[in-house]
């Protein structure tokens, strides 16, 4: 594969009202996709809404800045400023629908000022603006004439989570086309095979066929190589212990809005009366948390553990953090949080509740590998012998 379209594997799309024009369109991009063996849609407006959905196929896509009714080579005709300002409100308003609704680079190739266009996409996208600079880039088409690939790949390069995504797309492909071709090979029935198993166990077929797909997708990705030079770069971010602490959050949780409120899991856990100081967390193993026999998934009874949140004073010094470590009977838990402030999750304040008690104030799931941790404790401390205390006077 060549370096230069490593990381754009499928079709292109290229907008531009004067895409076939030689001059000032975008001959010279379309003939280096076509040179790539890229097939491209091409397209001389910008989409309707019920369109975008469709557009998470294009591997690579390509906007011009400017769709201008009025001919600026024409003497003596100057385009109206309204006509400016409408085209930016355009293409401002698809680039942020692109953003929204789907996750992808986008690359806008112009003749119009580089800077002008940045500025406008600050002041109108309802975005940070290092979501913008991350995910936009904003070219001359002359600086890329010839070198496209290469100039896009470089900035790819300079932008850790694209480089991350287009590496994971490729690794993703490969891995789902031999999922399905080895499950394929056992039966093409297979979907209605496990769809049946699970109504025979009166389990969520839906849950049950999409976590099938989805671990054995996970369990034949080859690792994934990353180029050190990307991402092993100091920066200013280095030592942002914030951001730290929300990545790391953000790599152990899922938050509500991004969990289906008819899937129960072990790590779901719940506020107590709104208040963040305490809330309860679901130890009950996944296979527990379905509705069998008739019953409803609001009757489905979780076994709920108690989480307190400690105060600073209690792990403001490298000791008192040792000392919080697994104390026999709670687990301390620092990730439920963006600011990495701890839970104590008290082994001996477990209680059942049915799913409709609590399902209105879920604020996330924990993951694997902590929640799997938190059970195991927990199952040792529920089943843990007790052996009686010895006199004072044995030790004497």
């Amino acid at each position: 594969m060549p370096v230069a379209t490593e990381f754009f594997l499928g079709p292109a799309v290229v907008v531009d009202d004067k895409i076939d024009e030689p001059v000032g369109g975008m001959a010279d991009v379309l003939d280096q996709i076509t040179a790539a063996g890229m097939p491209v849609v091409k397209r001389k407006e910008l989409p309707a809404d019920k369109e975008i959905d469709h557009w998470r196929g294009f591997s690579l896509i390509v906007l011009d800045w400017e769709f201008n009714p009025v001919d600026p080579d024409v003497a003596g005709i100057a385009k109206p400023d309204t006509l400016s300002t409408e085209n930016a409100a355009m293409v401002a308003d698809f680039v942020e629908k692109l953003m929204t609704r789907l996750y992808c680079p986008i690359f806008i190739l112009t003749n119009e000022s580089v800077e002008a266009i940045q500025q406008e996409l600050a002041g109108r996208l309802h975005l940070e603006q290092g979501q913008i600079e991350s995910r936009v880039l904003v070219r001359s088409k002359s600086a890329v004439s010839g070198n496209l690939f290469e100039s896009l790949a470089s900035w790819v390069r300079d932008h850790p989570a694209v480089y991350a995504l287009k590496r994971w797309e490729a690794g993703y492909e490969d891995a789902r086309r031999h999922m399905f071709v080895d499950f394929e090979l056992s039966s093409t029935e297979w979907p209605r095979i496990l769809w049946a198993a699970s109504k025979a166990d009166a389990t969520n077929p839906n849950f049950e066929l999409t976590e099938t797909i989805s671990r054995n997708i996970l369990h034949r990705f080859e690792p994934l190589v990353f180029e050190a030079a990307v991402l092993d770069v100091e920066g200013d971010w280095t030592n942002s212990k914030s951001a730290l602490r929300r990545v790391v959050h953000r790599n152990a949780v899922v938050a509500q809005e991004s969990l289906h409120d008819d899937v129960i899991m072990p790590g779901d856990y719940f506020s107590v009366d709104g208040e963040p100081d305490t809330i309860l967390i679901n130890v009950t193993p996944a296979c527990d948390l379905v509705p069998r026999s008739g019953t409803v998934l609001d009757d489905v009874q979780m076994t709920l553990l108690r989480g307190t949140l400690l105060q600073a004073s209690e792990y403001s010094s490298k000791t008192k953090r040792k000392e919080l470590r697994s104390p026999e009977g709670s687990e301390v838990i620092w990730v439920l949080r963006e600011d990495g402030k701890p839970y104590r999750i008290d082994f001996k304040s477990w209680r059942g509740a049915p799913w409709a008690a609590h399902k209105d104030r879920r604020v996330g799931r924990l993951l694997d590998p902590y929640i799997t941790q938190l059970q195991q404790r927990f199952a040792l401390h529920f089943h843990r012998q007790g052996l009686p205390r010895l006199p004072d006077l044995f030790h004497d």
